[in-house]
């Protein structure tokens, strides 16, 4: 298989699949938990079953195709009831004719032959998971998408971030959050107690720092100045991006970002 994985601290491996997206996997003593699934062009149980034999949990952090669809290879996940109705959008036909192309472009090899037709596996509320670990925190922070679930591992200081947060970070989907609700989810991501930061289209391990600079680095005065993507053409929406420093970027929903900015002029 093509997943590759590393382990930056006891008990946390971080996975990257085929794509390059990667799902993180935390173990304890009794049981472990699978925070997101990739693009599942492989079979991603069977490679988590080469880390970990403890019984599974498995979580998406948000409803989107590139770390749902791998859930098609468990028999139940948890995603947050606020992102359940875009299930059939991100794990449908059309999305998986993309992904295969996208594969193919690549040169994936190695690629399930029922990818097209596999069933996903139930999905549950988040309101119905079993306890977890008292280690391992869900918090709820709207933004990426309305039920965007990042997870605190207190155990390292470790918080994953879903795709709130990225080096390049994307709040544009017409299903995300206006500018305004997204940075106070992140002032309320930055009141958590970790050091260290996992984020799903990264290879490395972050900083509180890193994140606390791109938090200071989004201004009025940078979202006015913003300049156009075309990120967002698709979906028939005025997408800006801006570098809150240097090696990051925020790419957002103009349109929304009327409440951020309160009056001010927006032409």
């Amino acid at each position: 298989m093509s997943f590759t994985a590393f382990s930056p601290f006891p008990g946390v491996w971080h996975i990257a699949d085929a794509m390059g997206v990667h799902m993180t996997l935390l173990e304890d003593e009794d049981s472990a938990l699978l925070y997101d699934c990739g693009y599942g062009l492989e079979d991603v149980r069977a490679f988590v079953s080469t880390l970990t034999h403890k019984p599974l949990t498995v979580i998406l952090s948000h409803m989107h195709h590139d770390h749902a669809l791998g859930a098609m290879w468990f028999e139940r996940v948890y995603l947050h009831e606020s992102d359940i109705p875009f299930t059939d959008t991100y794990t449908g036909e059309y999305q998986r004719t993309r992904v295969l192309a996208q594969a193919e472009t690549r040169g994936i090899s190695g690629i399930a032959q029922d990818y097209s037709s596999r069933p996903m596996a139930s999905i549950l509320p988040l309101s119905e998971i079993p306890d977890l670990p008292s280690a391992f925190q869900l918090i709820h922070l709207p933004g990426h998408t309305p039920g965007t679930v990042c997870l605190l591992d207190t155990r390292h200081r470790l918080l994953l971030t879903s795709d709130n947060w990225n080096p390049t970070t994307w709040v544009f989907f017409p299903e995300a959050m206006g500018l305004e609700t997204y940075m106070n989810s992140f002032q309320s991501l930055l009141k958590l107690p970790f050091d260290h930061v996992l984020a799903p289209h990264s290879g490395r391990v972050h900083t509180r720092d890193e994140l606390e600079r791109f938090h200071a680095g989004i201004t009025r005065e940078k979202v006015l100045s913003s300049e156009r993507t075309s990120l967002g053409d698709p979906y028939h929406v005025d997408t800006r991006h801006l570098v809150p420093y240097d090696g990051t970027e925020l790419c957002f929903d103009f349109e929304k970002a009327r409440s951020f900015l309160s009056g001010d002029d927006l032409t």
